[in-house]
C-alpha cells in the first residue's frame, strides 16, 4: 500500500467493499381492557387494536481513497463510494373488535423502493511548519434512504373505522444529500503545551431527513424536506499548565435550516404544516461546550492519583421543524461530572459521579401536545418526555494486560 520512493511523491491508496443486509420485525398489540365486555363485544382477550411490519434493507457499496504526498508538507487525497441499496416493507393492521374471536386477520400490503449514487471527496492539506498545518476539503455524503416502521395502509381507505398506517407516501423515506465544505487548521505551540484545532464548515442538504408522522395514526415516521444547511464551526484547545495539570475546552456553533419551502412536511391529528425557508431544523443545538480538568497525583510504584472535572453545555433542541405542528424547545442545561481514579501497573478503580447538581432536563419528546386528548378522564395516545439521567454514583474498575 505504500510506495515511498526517495525524494519523489509518495501515495498511499485504500479499496473497499461493504454490505449490510438489516431485516426487522414488528409485532404491536393495543388493549382496552373492560371495553369489550362494557360494549357486550365477544372478544374476551380485549385486543383492539394489531399491527404486524417486516422491513428489509440491503445496502452494497464499494469505495477508495488515493493520497499523494507530492512535496514535503503537501498532502493531496480524492476518494469515491458507490452505494445501492433495496428496501422492502410488509405489513397490515388489524381491528379485532370487529373481528371473530379469536381470529385476528391483518389487512396486508407492501411495497418496495431503492437508490444509488457516487459520492466523492478532495482535501488537500499543507503543514508549514511542525506546528501548524492546514486542510481544506470538499466532498459529497449521502445517508441511506428506507422503509418506515408502520403498517402499510389498505387502500383504499374505509373512512368507518380507525385506522393507525402509513399511506403510500409515508412507507419509505429518500436518502439524502449533502455537498460539504470545509477549512480547519491545526497546531501545537510550547513544545505541544498548547494544542488546538479550528474549523468551520458549510453544508448543502438535498431530501433532508426529518421527523414526522403518519395521517392516520399519528405514527412517528421519518420524511424528506426539500433543501437545507448547516453551517458553524468548532474549536477545541488543550493546556498543559504544569505536567501534571491540564485543562481542556471546547465549543461548536451550527445553524442549521431550511433553505426551501416543503409542503405538508409536519403532521399530526389536527393537520398538516409545511416547512419554511429559515426553519430550524430539529435535533441540532446551535451552541454547545465543554471544559475538562485533569490533575495527576504521582504516588511511589508506578502508581497514581488522578482526579477529573467535566462541566459541559448542551443549547436548546427543538422537536420538529420550526417548532411547527406542536414543536416543542427542548431547553439548554449545564451538567457536571466529577472522578476520583486509582492507577496502579496492572489496574485502576474509578470512583465517579455524574449530573453531579442533578440536572432535570429534557432530552427527547414522543409524539406532541396535539396527540393529547383527554375522554372521560383518561388521556388517550400519549405524549412524553424522555428526560436526562439523574445524579448516579459509581465505581468501576479496569485490568490492564
Amino acid at each position: 500500500l505504500f510506495s515511498p520512493l526517495q525524494d519523489r511523491a509518495v501515495h498511499i491508496w485504500v479499496l473497499g467493499g461493504f454490505y449490510n443486509d438489516l431485516k426487522s420485525d414488528y409485532d404491536r398489540h393495543e388493549y382496552t381492557p373492560g371495553y369489550a365486555q362494557w360494549a357486550g363485544i365477544d372478544r374476551p382477550d380485549n385486543l383492539e387494536y394489531a399491527s404486524i411490519v417486516h422491513n428489509k434493507t440491503q445496502e452494497r457499496a464499494v469505495y477508495g481513497e488515493l493520497t499523494y504526498h507530492i512535496i514535503k508538507g503537501l498532502q493531496i487525497t480524492g476518494g469515491f463510494r458507490y452505494f445501492d441499496y433495496d428496501a422492502l416493507v410488509t405489513g397490515g393492521t388489524a381491528l379485532p373488535l370487529f373481528q371473530t374471536y379469536p381470529g385476528v386477520n391483518y389487512s396486508m400490503n407492501h411495497g418496495t423502493t431503492g437508490a444509488n449514487g457516487t459520492i466523492w471527496k478532495a482535501n488537500v492539506s499543507y503543514r508549514f511548519n511542525p506546528n501548524i498545518m492546514a486542510y481544506f476539503t470538499y466532498s459529497t455524503g449521502y445517508r441511506v434512504g428506507g422503509a418506515n416502521r408502520v403498517a402499510p395502509c389498505q387502500m383504499p381507505m374505509n373512512p368507518n373505522t380507525q385506522h393507525a398506517c402509513a399511506l403510500p407516501n409515508e412507507m419509505f423515506y429518500e436518502p439524502d444529500k449533502t455537498r460539504n465544505v470545509e477549512l480547519g487548521v491545526r497546531g501545537n505551540f510550547f513544545h505541544r503545551r498548547l494544542v488546538f484545532t479550528l474549523a468551520g464548515y458549510n453544508i448543502d442538504w438535498t431530501n433532508v431527513q426529518v421527523p414526522g408522522q403518519t395521517k392516520y395514526g399519528n405514527v412517528s415516521i421519518t420524511k424528506n424536506g426539500a433543501a437545507a444547511v448547516s453551517r458553524g464551526f468548532d474549536a477545541s484547545v488543550n493546556v498543559r499548565v504544569t505536567p501534571n495539570f491540564t485543562v481542556s475546552a471546547t465549543y461548536a456553533y451550527t445553524d442549521a435550516h431550511l433553505t426551501k419551502y416543503s409542503p405538508d412536511l409536519v403532521s399530526n391529528v389536527l393537520g398538516s404544516y409545511p416547512g419554511r425557508p429559515g426553519d430550524r431544523l430539529p435535533g441540532s443545538t446551535k451552541n454547545s461546550g465543554s471544559i475538562i480538568a485533569n490533575y495527576t497525583i504521582p504516588l511511589d510504584n508506578g502508581r497514581s492519583l488522578q482526579l477529573n472535572w467535566a462541566t459541559t453545555y448542551v443549547g436548546s433542541i427543538y422537536s420538529r421543524v420550526g417548532l411547527e405542528g406542536y414543536g416543542y424547545r427542548m431547553p439548554s442545561y449545564v451538567t457536571h461530572r466529577a472522578a476520583l481514579t486509582y492507577n496502579t501497573k496492572q489496574w485502576s478503580l474509578d470512583l465517579f459521579v455524574n449530573n453531579l447538581t442533578n440536572q432535570y432536563a429534557v432530552t427527547a419528546v414522543s409524539n406532541d401536545s396535539s396527540s393529547m386528548r383527554s375522554r372521560d378522564g383518561v388521556t388517550e395516545r400519549y405524549y412524553a418526555y424522555s428526560v436526562l439521567t439523574p445524579r448516579t454514583f459509581g465505581l468501576e474498575g479496569r485490568v490492564h494486560f
